[in-house]
Protein backbone atom coordinates (compact mmCIF):
# COMPACT_ATOMS: atom_id res chain seq x y z
CA UNK A 1 0.00 0.00 0.00
CA UNK A 2 2.84 2.35 0.93
CA UNK A 3 4.56 1.79 -2.41
CA UNK A 4 1.32 2.54 -4.27
CA UNK A 5 0.98 5.89 -2.46
CA UNK A 6 4.60 6.77 -3.21
CA UNK A 7 4.10 5.84 -6.87
CA UNK A 8 0.99 8.04 -7.13
CA UNK A 9 2.78 10.96 -5.48
CA UNK A 10 5.67 10.57 -7.89
CA UNK A 11 3.28 10.58 -10.84
CA UNK A 12 1.61 13.74 -9.52
CA UNK A 13 4.91 15.53 -9.02
CA UNK A 14 6.19 14.58 -12.47
CA UNK A 15 2.97 15.81 -14.09
CA UNK A 16 3.41 19.34 -12.70
CA UNK A 17 5.31 21.47 -15.19
CA UNK A 18 7.88 23.71 -13.59
CA UNK A 19 7.27 27.37 -14.42
CA UNK A 20 10.07 28.81 -16.51
CA UNK A 21 12.08 31.72 -15.16
CA UNK A 22 14.29 34.36 -16.67
CA UNK A 23 16.73 36.50 -14.69
CA UNK A 24 18.17 39.60 -16.29
CA UNK A 25 19.45 43.08 -15.63
CA UNK A 26 17.21 45.87 -16.88
CA UNK A 27 18.58 49.37 -17.50
CA UNK A 28 16.16 52.28 -17.83
CA UNK A 29 17.53 55.76 -18.47
CA UNK A 30 16.16 59.23 -19.18
CA UNK A 31 17.74 62.51 -20.29
CA UNK A 32 16.18 65.96 -20.48
CA UNK A 33 17.67 69.20 -21.76
CA UNK A 34 16.41 72.01 -19.53
CA UNK A 35 14.28 74.45 -21.59
CA UNK A 36 15.51 78.02 -21.74
CA UNK A 37 14.08 80.30 -19.05
CA UNK A 38 12.66 77.34 -17.07
CA UNK A 39 12.95 77.76 -13.31
CA UNK A 40 11.69 74.37 -12.01
CA UNK A 41 11.61 70.91 -13.58
CA UNK A 42 9.51 68.00 -12.35
CA UNK A 43 9.95 64.56 -13.87
CA UNK A 44 8.28 61.20 -13.27
CA UNK A 45 9.92 57.96 -14.46
CA UNK A 46 8.09 54.57 -14.37
CA UNK A 47 9.52 52.25 -11.72
CA UNK A 48 8.74 48.51 -12.01
CA UNK A 49 7.23 46.85 -8.96
CA UNK A 50 7.38 43.36 -7.52
CA UNK A 51 4.49 40.96 -8.06
CA UNK A 52 3.73 37.27 -7.71
CA UNK A 53 5.34 36.62 -11.09
CA UNK A 54 8.07 39.23 -11.00
CA UNK A 55 10.88 39.93 -8.55
CA UNK A 56 12.48 43.36 -8.97
CA UNK A 57 15.46 44.74 -7.06
CA UNK A 58 17.12 48.10 -7.66
CA UNK A 59 20.88 47.53 -7.96
CA UNK A 60 22.01 50.89 -9.24
CA UNK A 61 20.83 54.48 -9.51
CA UNK A 62 22.74 57.33 -11.09
CA UNK A 63 21.09 60.73 -11.09
CA UNK A 64 22.34 64.27 -11.54
CA UNK A 65 19.63 65.46 -9.10
CA UNK A 66 17.95 64.10 -5.93
CA UNK A 67 15.05 61.66 -6.48
CA UNK A 68 12.28 59.96 -4.48
CA UNK A 69 9.99 56.98 -5.11
CA UNK A 70 6.22 57.49 -5.00
CA UNK A 71 3.13 55.42 -5.81
CA UNK A 72 -0.03 56.70 -7.49
CA UNK A 73 -3.39 55.88 -5.96
CA UNK A 74 -5.60 54.34 -8.65
CA UNK A 75 -3.43 51.45 -9.85
CA UNK A 76 -0.56 51.56 -7.34
CA UNK A 77 2.02 52.16 -10.07
CA UNK A 78 5.41 53.23 -8.71
CA UNK A 79 7.56 56.03 -10.09
CA UNK A 80 10.84 57.79 -9.54
CA UNK A 81 10.16 61.50 -9.02
CA UNK A 82 12.35 64.59 -9.04
CA UNK A 83 11.57 68.25 -8.55
CA UNK A 84 14.39 70.76 -8.73
CA UNK A 85 15.19 74.40 -9.34
CA UNK A 86 17.19 74.57 -12.55
CA UNK A 87 18.48 78.14 -12.61
CA UNK A 88 22.01 76.97 -13.52
CA UNK A 89 21.27 73.44 -14.75
CA UNK A 90 21.42 72.54 -18.44
CA UNK A 91 20.59 68.84 -18.40
CA UNK A 92 19.03 66.19 -16.15
CA UNK A 93 20.18 62.57 -16.42
CA UNK A 94 18.81 59.56 -14.57
CA UNK A 95 19.65 55.88 -15.03
CA UNK A 96 18.24 52.97 -13.03
CA UNK A 97 19.44 49.36 -13.06
CA UNK A 98 17.30 46.50 -11.80
CA UNK A 99 17.86 42.81 -11.28
CA UNK A 100 14.67 41.12 -12.46
CA UNK A 101 13.45 37.54 -12.24
CA UNK A 102 10.36 37.00 -14.32
CA UNK A 103 8.35 33.80 -13.96
CA UNK A 104 6.13 32.21 -16.57
CA UNK A 105 2.46 32.47 -15.63
CA UNK A 106 0.39 29.53 -16.88
CA UNK A 107 -3.22 29.06 -15.76
CA UNK A 108 -5.19 26.36 -17.52
CA UNK A 109 -7.65 25.12 -14.89
CA UNK A 110 -9.90 28.19 -14.98
CA UNK A 111 -12.47 26.63 -17.32
CA UNK A 112 -13.28 23.89 -14.81
CA UNK A 113 -13.38 26.37 -11.90
CA UNK A 114 -15.59 29.04 -13.45
CA UNK A 115 -18.65 29.96 -11.38
CA UNK A 116 -21.26 30.91 -13.97
CA UNK A 117 -23.45 32.52 -11.29
CA UNK A 118 -20.55 34.00 -9.39
CA UNK A 119 -20.00 37.45 -7.99
CA UNK A 120 -17.73 39.94 -9.74
CA UNK A 121 -15.55 41.72 -7.20
CA UNK A 122 -15.74 45.51 -7.07
CA UNK A 123 -12.03 45.72 -7.88
CA UNK A 124 -12.75 43.84 -11.11
CA UNK A 125 -15.87 45.84 -12.02
CA UNK A 126 -13.77 48.97 -12.50
CA UNK A 127 -12.25 47.23 -15.51
CA UNK A 128 -15.60 47.27 -17.29
CA UNK A 129 -15.41 51.03 -17.74
CA UNK A 130 -14.17 52.68 -20.90
CA UNK A 131 -11.19 55.02 -20.99
CA UNK A 132 -9.77 57.81 -23.10
CA UNK A 133 -7.92 55.53 -25.53
CA UNK A 134 -10.82 53.70 -27.17
CA UNK A 135 -9.36 51.78 -30.11
CA UNK A 136 -12.31 49.58 -31.04
CA UNK A 137 -14.82 50.87 -33.57
CA UNK A 138 -18.57 50.27 -33.59
CA UNK A 139 -18.33 47.49 -36.17
CA UNK A 140 -15.94 45.53 -33.96
CA UNK A 141 -18.15 45.99 -30.93
CA UNK A 142 -21.13 44.70 -32.90
CA UNK A 143 -18.96 41.78 -33.97
CA UNK A 144 -18.18 40.99 -30.34
CA UNK A 145 -21.87 40.82 -29.49
CA UNK A 146 -22.61 38.61 -32.49
CA UNK A 147 -19.79 36.21 -31.62
CA UNK A 148 -20.86 35.74 -28.01
CA UNK A 149 -24.64 36.14 -27.89
CA UNK A 150 -25.30 32.38 -27.99
CA UNK A 151 -22.64 31.50 -25.42
CA UNK A 152 -23.30 31.18 -21.70
CA UNK A 153 -19.90 30.84 -20.04
CA UNK A 154 -17.49 33.75 -19.74
CA UNK A 155 -14.57 31.47 -20.56
CA UNK A 156 -16.25 30.52 -23.85
CA UNK A 157 -16.93 34.15 -24.74
CA UNK A 158 -13.36 35.13 -23.87
CA UNK A 159 -11.98 32.40 -26.09
CA UNK A 160 -13.89 33.42 -29.22
CA UNK A 161 -12.93 37.07 -28.64
CA UNK A 162 -9.30 36.05 -28.16
CA UNK A 163 -9.38 34.10 -31.44
CA UNK A 164 -10.96 37.10 -33.17
CA UNK A 165 -8.24 39.44 -31.87
CA UNK A 166 -5.52 37.09 -33.08
CA UNK A 167 -6.76 36.99 -36.68
CA UNK A 168 -7.85 40.66 -36.96
CA UNK A 169 -4.61 41.63 -38.69
CA UNK A 170 -5.69 45.12 -39.65
CA UNK A 171 -5.51 46.22 -36.01
CA UNK A 172 -2.00 46.84 -34.69
CA UNK A 173 -2.94 46.24 -31.05
CA UNK A 174 -4.75 42.91 -30.67
CA UNK A 175 -4.76 43.29 -26.87
CA UNK A 176 -6.70 46.55 -27.22
CA UNK A 177 -9.19 44.80 -29.49
CA UNK A 178 -9.62 41.91 -27.06
CA UNK A 179 -10.06 44.22 -24.07
CA UNK A 180 -12.54 46.50 -25.87
CA UNK A 181 -14.67 43.60 -27.12
CA UNK A 182 -14.58 41.81 -23.76
CA UNK A 183 -15.81 44.89 -21.91
CA UNK A 184 -18.54 45.37 -24.50
CA UNK A 185 -20.04 41.98 -23.61
CA UNK A 186 -19.67 42.45 -19.84
CA UNK A 187 -16.31 40.77 -19.19
CA UNK A 188 -13.91 42.79 -17.02
CA UNK A 189 -10.64 43.06 -18.92
CA UNK A 190 -7.45 44.88 -18.01
CA UNK A 191 -3.96 45.35 -19.32
CA UNK A 192 -0.48 46.09 -18.11
CA UNK A 193 2.34 47.70 -20.03
CA UNK A 194 5.94 46.64 -20.20
CA UNK A 195 8.73 45.45 -22.40
CA UNK A 196 9.16 42.17 -24.24
CA UNK A 197 12.50 40.41 -24.41
CA UNK A 198 13.60 38.25 -27.35
CA UNK A 199 13.23 34.51 -26.83
CA UNK A 200 16.97 33.94 -27.21
CA UNK A 201 19.16 34.85 -24.24
CA UNK A 202 21.70 37.61 -24.57
CA UNK A 203 21.70 41.38 -24.25
CA UNK A 204 20.64 44.43 -26.23
CA UNK A 205 18.33 47.41 -26.47
CA UNK A 206 14.56 47.19 -26.24
CA UNK A 207 12.55 49.25 -28.72
CA UNK A 208 8.89 49.92 -28.04
CA UNK A 209 6.53 48.70 -25.37
CA UNK A 210 3.89 45.96 -25.20
CA UNK A 211 0.41 45.54 -23.75
CA UNK A 212 -0.32 42.36 -21.79
CA UNK A 213 -3.99 41.45 -21.33
CA UNK A 214 -6.11 39.68 -18.70
CA UNK A 215 -9.81 38.95 -18.23
CA UNK A 216 -11.77 38.27 -15.06
CA UNK A 217 -13.59 35.00 -14.40
CA UNK A 218 -16.01 34.63 -11.47
CA UNK A 219 -14.97 31.86 -9.13
CA UNK A 220 -11.40 32.02 -10.36
CA UNK A 221 -9.95 35.51 -10.78
CA UNK A 222 -7.75 37.03 -13.47
CA UNK A 223 -6.69 34.97 -16.49
CA UNK A 224 -3.72 36.06 -18.65
CA UNK A 225 -4.02 36.27 -22.45
CA UNK A 226 -1.58 37.40 -25.13
CA UNK A 227 -3.19 37.57 -28.58
CA UNK A 228 -0.25 39.55 -29.99
CA UNK A 229 2.18 36.76 -29.15
CA UNK A 230 -0.27 34.19 -30.52
CA UNK A 231 -0.47 36.15 -33.77
CA UNK A 232 3.30 35.94 -34.19
CA UNK A 233 3.43 32.30 -33.05
CA UNK A 234 0.24 30.63 -34.28
CA UNK A 235 1.51 27.23 -33.17
CA UNK A 236 1.13 28.51 -29.57
CA UNK A 237 -2.41 29.81 -29.99
CA UNK A 238 -3.80 27.64 -27.19
CA UNK A 239 -0.85 28.32 -24.89
CA UNK A 240 -1.30 32.10 -24.87
CA UNK A 241 -4.98 31.79 -23.93
CA UNK A 242 -4.24 31.47 -20.23
CA UNK A 243 -0.53 32.23 -20.17
CA UNK A 244 2.13 34.92 -20.18
CA UNK A 245 5.62 33.57 -20.84
CA UNK A 246 8.73 34.64 -18.96
CA UNK A 247 10.14 36.80 -21.74
CA UNK A 248 8.76 40.11 -20.50
CA UNK A 249 8.71 42.63 -17.68
CA UNK A 250 5.62 44.51 -16.52
CA UNK A 251 6.21 48.18 -15.69
CA UNK A 252 2.76 49.73 -15.05
CA UNK A 253 -0.94 49.11 -15.61
CA UNK A 254 -4.03 51.16 -16.39
CA UNK A 255 -4.91 54.27 -18.36
CA UNK A 256 -5.83 57.88 -17.59
CA UNK A 257 -3.20 58.02 -14.86
CA UNK A 258 -2.82 60.79 -12.33
CA UNK A 259 0.77 60.71 -11.15
CA UNK A 260 2.00 61.24 -7.61
CA UNK A 261 2.73 64.07 -6.94
CA UNK A 262 -0.10 65.09 -9.29
CA UNK A 263 1.03 66.53 -12.63
CA UNK A 264 -0.50 69.82 -13.78
CA UNK A 265 -1.24 68.40 -17.22
CA UNK A 266 -4.06 66.02 -18.12
CA UNK A 267 -4.06 62.39 -16.90
CA UNK A 268 -1.65 60.27 -18.91
CA UNK A 269 -3.18 57.91 -21.45
CA UNK A 270 -0.70 55.37 -20.10
CA UNK A 271 2.61 55.51 -18.25
CA UNK A 272 5.55 53.65 -19.75
CA UNK A 273 7.97 56.44 -20.68
CA UNK A 274 9.20 59.42 -18.61
CA UNK A 275 6.98 62.47 -18.24
CA UNK A 276 8.19 65.96 -17.30
CA UNK A 277 6.91 69.49 -16.76
CA UNK A 278 8.81 72.77 -16.74
CA UNK A 279 6.99 75.32 -14.58
CA UNK A 280 3.80 73.33 -15.15
CA UNK A 281 4.14 73.07 -18.95
CA UNK A 282 4.71 69.66 -20.56
CA UNK A 283 8.27 68.98 -21.75
CA UNK A 284 8.13 67.08 -25.02
CA UNK A 285 11.81 66.35 -25.65
CA UNK A 286 12.74 63.60 -23.20
CA UNK A 287 15.16 60.94 -24.40
CA UNK A 288 14.87 57.49 -22.86
CA UNK A 289 16.62 54.17 -23.35
CA UNK A 290 15.85 50.65 -22.17
CA UNK A 291 18.18 47.65 -22.42
CA UNK A 292 18.59 44.20 -20.91
CA UNK A 293 21.30 41.66 -20.23
CA UNK A 294 20.50 38.09 -19.27
CA UNK A 295 22.16 36.72 -16.14
CA UNK A 296 23.10 33.09 -15.61
CA UNK A 297 23.12 30.29 -18.11
CA UNK A 298 20.64 29.98 -20.96
CA UNK A 299 17.98 27.27 -20.40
Amino acid sequence: MHRVVVFLLAMTASSVTQAKERTFELTYGAELDVPEEASRIQMWIPYPSRSENQDVRLIGLESSVPTKIYQEYAYRNSMLFLSISVAELEQIRVEMKFRVTRRERVEKDFIQLEDAEGYVESSARQWLRGDSLHLVDAARLDRAIALTEDLDLVSEKARVLYDEAVVAEELELPEALFIGMAREVGIPAKFSLGFELPDTRGKGGIDGYRFFGEFYLSGYGWVPVDPAAARRKPERLDYFFGAHDENRIVITEGRDIELNPRQQGDPLTFFIYPYAEADGAIVEDIRSHVSFEDLGEAP
